[in-house]
């Protein structure tokens, strides 16, 4: 299911992400409790990506370091800013 521009942006901005960067692309890097993470995705300005493919979807959850589903849960706010940092810590957990 694709998914609006716009509603990734102002989701994902509510969520601890901040723009940065005006070129091509919109760069959105997390941030919390005022500290810039290495987390970071992109999304082209382009008039043909106001609706973000499945695909592309896909490649910016990886760069979220979530999953798929996961990601759409953060732009559809059934995930919470505390259940991403809590998703990522699991997944940091489970690497070590």
């Amino acid at each position: 299911m694709p998914l609006q521009r716009r509603k990734i942006i102002q989701n994902l901005t509510k969520k601890g992400f901040t723009e940065i960067g005006d070129g091509d692309h919109i760069v959105l890097r997390f941030e919390y409790r005022g500290v810039k993470t290495f987390i970071r995705t992109k999304i082209s300005r382009g008039s043909k990506y106001k609706e973000i493919s499945e695909k592309l979807i896909a490649q910016m959850a990886r760069q979220c370091r979530i999953n798929k589903t996961e990601f759409v849960g953060l732009v559809e706010c059934t995930v919470s800013q505390r259940d991403y940092i809590d998703l990522l810590d699991e997944k940091m957990y489970q690497r070590e």
